[in-house]
């Protein structure tokens, strides 16, 4: 639609916003005119006197007002089980063999586990199911915890079969700079419509498509059950929530002190967090979901929806707390999906047994104390699955780090990619404004490692509205700023006194707001 001869497009604010901070809205893509149908909806055009009338009619959502109470713990495991095994059966419909992809967590070894029970009854005319994975192992010296490798071998020791490995850190070592990888792809006639990280995204995609070959056509992935299973850390809000909205006050007190106690935190504290969430969103101090100082500051305030992750107030005088958290949770998972390019170089069919429509449709209705118990995280699953998937998944800890020459690494490599960069098409569009960025990239030089992942964002979008002007897709108003380095004084062997003072000068509001966000 975006390569008609002769046409260009404005790139949409809002879907930048979106993007640069977590995801932008499924409804919006990169191009003011062009708008994706939304989940559960239907579009209608009609022309009436020479013009078109468009008519958006939502057909289907998950209803408000369900519940699901039994009478012991045993009848939701059984049926939370009974209605994952349905999902994933219904997603191995396949005359050829489907691919799973196996990160060794809970929501992926499930699912593996599962496909295996239901082919060993005859269940599924899939001929078989196979693994792919990906580890990390340069830091297990330093910290062993970060190498999934572990724990997609007991899921493989379980059904007696090796997977197809994929090695980061050996892609990460032979993979091209950012730029260039991201310039051979944007040099395909695959031309990339929606941005995409930079990095060794390009290699892996290749060996995940090698492997994929003809023989697979159809991946399972398990997003979706750590956000709708209580994946997260264990919080009595949402329980709490329910319980004021329906009255339950001597239960609410009872739960307050439980929680209280297990997390070794005060009930005044516990309480504001629960009634700070039915309060409007100009009440609460908005977070910097951003960290991006750099961004124009015009930008920032026509977006600051998109820029903060699309927040949702609690109403009280609604359904559930809890149920209004599953939507917007499933929003945000609709905005993550939307997100993911289609690539002809990676041709399958994804599904995603966590969002089948009757596990949700049960997970909603329940209570939430079934799905994170006082100071439990996914409660309910680990229940279930207790005679389905090893003993070591389901007690397993996660635990986040990333080691600092990894960031140094990344510093260097983004200082590079900025000092290539003559012109700068997202400060020209009006996203960024060029002298905020030049500080953020002097501060990089100096050693400060702060907003990496940001900046490495910046880059992306830099190459591919790149990609996209040189196509002649987008239009400007006015001439391309200069470059991020233009005005970077030559360094040899440190920093220069001119650069030097102007960070200095600079230093004190711009790591205010550093702080703040």
């Amino acid at each position: 639609m975006v390569q008609q001869p002769g046409k260009t497009f404005e790139i949409c604010d809002e879907y930048i916003a979106g993007w640069l901070s977590s995801f932008p809205a499924a409804r919006l893509t990169p191009y003011v005119g062009i708008l994706a149908v939304e989940p559960s909806s239907f579009v209608v055009l009609e022309h009436r006197d020479a013009a078109v009338k468009q008519t958006k009619t939502k057909y289907w959502d998950f209803p408000p007002g369900n519940r699901i109470r039994y009478r012991s713990d045993a009848e939701y495991e059984e049926q939370f089980l009974s209605l994952l095994f349905k999902a994933v059966e219904r997603r191995l419909r396949s005359d050829h063999p489907v691919l799973c992809e196996l990160s060794g967590g809970m929501d992926s070894s499930s699912i593996v586990c599962v496909a295996d029970k239901i082919l060993a009854r005859g269940n599924s005319d899939c001929p078989q199911v196979d693994t792919i994975s990906w580890f990390d192992d340069t830091y297990d010296d330093v910290e062993p915890d970060t190498n999934e490798l572990h724990w997609i071998e007991k899921v493989e020791q379980k059904r007696s079969r090796t997977g197809h490995h994929l090695d980061f850190g050996k892609i990460n070592a032979s993979a091209n700079r950012p730029r260039e990888a991201l310039s051979s792809d944007f040099g395909s006639k695959d031309l990339p419509t929606i941005p995409e990280p930079i990095g060794s995204a390009t290699a892996f995609i290749k060996q995940y498509a090698a492997f994929l070959g003809r023989e697979h056509r159809v991946t399972l992935s398990g997003i979706g059950g750590s956000e709708f299973t209580g994946g997260g850390v264990p919080t009595p809000v949402l329980e709490l929530q329910d319980l004021i909205s329906r009255a339950h006050f001597l239960k609410f007190f009872r739960q307050l002190e439980a929680w209280s106690l297990k997390t070794q935190q005060k009930k005044i504290r516990i309480l504001w967090r629960v009634v700070r969430g039915f309060l409007p969103l100009n009440f609460v101090p908005a977070k910097d979901a951003t960290s991006m100082p750099w961004l124009n500051p015009d930008f920032a305030r026509g977006n600051q929806t998109a820029l903060q992750g699309y927040p949702v107030r609690t109403r009280l005088y609604a359904p559930l707390a809890s149920f209004q958290d599953c939507i917007s949770t499933l929003d945000a998972v609709r905005r993550l999906l939307s997100s993911c390019r289609l690539r002809p170089d990676l041709l399958r069919e994804a599904r995603f047994p966590y969002l089948d429509v009757e596990l949700l449709e049960f997970l909603f209705a329940i209570p939430r104390e079934q799905i994170v118990g006082v100071g439990r995280r996914r409660h309910l699953v680990r229940r279930a699955l207790k005679h389905v998937v090893p003993k070591e998944i389901l007690s397993r800890r996660r635990k986040r780090f990333l080691p600092s020459d990894r960031c140094r690494s990344d510093s260097a490599q983004i200082l590079e990619e900025f000092q290539q960069i003559r012109t700068m098409a997202s400060c020209s569009l009006g996203f960024v404004d060029r002298g905020r960025l030049q500080q953020a990239v002097q501060r990089l030089e100096l050693g400060e490692q702060t907003h990496i992942g940001a900046l490495q964002k910046i880059l992306s979008l830099e190459f591919w509205l790149q990609r996209l002007l040189s196509a002649g897709i987008i239009k400007t108003t006015s001439s391309l700023n200069q470059g991020v380095s233009g005005y970077k004084t030559q360094i040899r062997g440190g920093c220069s006194s001119s650069v030097t003072s102007e960070v200095k000068r600079q230093s004190t509001p711009v790591s205010d707001e550093i702080s703040a966000g």
